[in-house]
């Protein structure tokens, strides 16, 4: 698996060091903030980085001839590790647990409104808390249709929103 590249000449994906999974770019910023200090010292503005989402491989981002693994970060990855206190979305809050209790109906969608309204109105700063440096709205919504109860409403997303975000 090769690294792809825009029209434009910037890597998007690149194979992951360790498990060979596809990679995404993220900015050099979201390590910089998330990294303990001393791994963060070898992060290089002008280099790309890899976030890794394989639940099982042990290495979170890579680039720049460097690969940092789950002990290197300061907050536990969502991706990656499957306890309900991790955050699900790092700008507001939210757990693991607490999508799977909207998914159950227990919230009636508040995560998914407060998460878009954040996001609609710029409030989020997912490049700095989140650690596959963008919002983290696709991945809480994903979680949510996995668990679903519901057979029939997999899929779904609140009326008048359009899948992948916010409207």
């Amino acid at each position: 698996m090769e690294a792809s590249t825009t029209p434009g000449g910037s890597i998007e994906t690149s194979p992951c060091p360790r498990c060979r999974g596809l990679c995404k770019a993220v900015p050099a910023r979201t390590l910089r903030c998330l990294l303990r200090s001393r791994p963060a010292r070898e992060v290089r503005e002008s280099e790309a980085y890899f976030f890794c989402d394989a639940v099982e491989c042990p290495a979170v981002y890579h680039g720049g001839g460097a690969t940092f693994f789950r002990q290197d970060l300061r907050v536990a990855v969502f991706q990656k590790d499957p306890d309900g206190g991790v955050p699900a979305c790092y700008c507001l809050g939210f757990t693991r647990r607490q999508v799977l209790e909207e998914a159950a109906g227990a919230l009636r969608g508040q995560i998914y409104h407060a998460i878009s309204g954040r996001i609609r109105a710029g409030g989020c700063d997912c490049e700095a808390h989140n650690p596959q440096g963008h919002h983290c709205l696709a991945a809480v919504m994903e979680l949510m249709h996995r668990h679903d109860p519901d057979p029939r409403k997999a899929g779904r997303v609140p009326e008048g929103k359009g899948r992948g975000g916010a409207a």
